[in-house]
């Protein structure tokens, strides 16, 4: 019997990710025409992610609701508002509410090269 070629943990995550990233845009595109496809990218996208346990980084993890796992579309689905510092996700179909803070974007939008700065700052030290 022949050996099989397996992939590694990061390879799989890594090929996971990638697929994410894919099944995310097709639901932005999606979701006009058939929400309930979108909702069933996202929920393939979280059942994944858990299969190998890969952290989602946070332009996708924003856009899924993490109680009933809907597709989020600001001004359809989803009402996001800013206040003292977090950015409010309010999901429509369920009620659930994120929050998630803005204030490390605040810095630097109001100075770009300071954050540069103590990002070089940072990697010095390790």
């Amino acid at each position: 019997m022949a050996r099989r070629n397996r992939l590694s943990k990061a390879e799989k995550q890594n090929l996971v990710l990638r697929h994410a990233e894919h099944l995310i845009s097709l639901a932005e595109e999606v979701y006009d025409s058939d929400p309930s496809l979108a909702h069933g990218y996202a929920e393939e996208i979280v059942k994944s992610a858990l299969r190998v346990n890969l952290r989602l980084p946070s332009r996708i993890k924003r856009r899924i609701c993490r109680k009933c796992r809907h597709f989020l579309m600001p001004g359809r689905n989803a009402r996001v508002r800013t206040s003292q510092g977090h950015v409010v996700s309010t999901c429509l179909d369920c009620g659930h509410i994120s929050r998630f803070g803005y204030t490390r974007e605040q810095k630097e939008k109001r100075s770009p090269g300071r954050a540069q700065e103590e990002a070089g700052k940072e990697a010095g030290k390790n």
